[in-house]
């Protein structure tokens, strides 16, 4: 018998009794990954070339996953990447 719980599928996994789409947490980790790139290419350029490559990047994984319910998940993303704006900024 299949059971979707831990199944990924097109990067969401499908969790609960309602079976409500959520990113699967190596979507994550790729996201992650892809920030990390764009941080590192970032040292010595300026804030806004940072964000014009962090934009697409972002907009399109938003995009993808906006079924997603769980708040947290974004948040902690959210607090990664203002964390590392600031570093290219000097104020950590």
């Amino acid at each position: 018998m299949f059971r979707p719980n831990g199944a990924k599928f097109l990067g969401c996994t499908f969790v609960g009794t309602t079976g409500a789409p959520r990113a699967h947490p190596k979507s994550f980790g790729r996201l992650r990954d892809k920030l990390k790139d764009i941080f590192y290419c970032a040292r010595g350029t300026s804030l806004h070339v940072a964000i014009a490559r962090l934009n697409p990047v972002l907009r399109g994984w938003r995009q993808y996953f906006r079924l997603n319910e769980r708040r947290g998940v974004f948040e902690e993303l959210d607090i990664h990447i203002r964390r590392h704006l600031r570093k290219l900024i000097g104020i950590a």
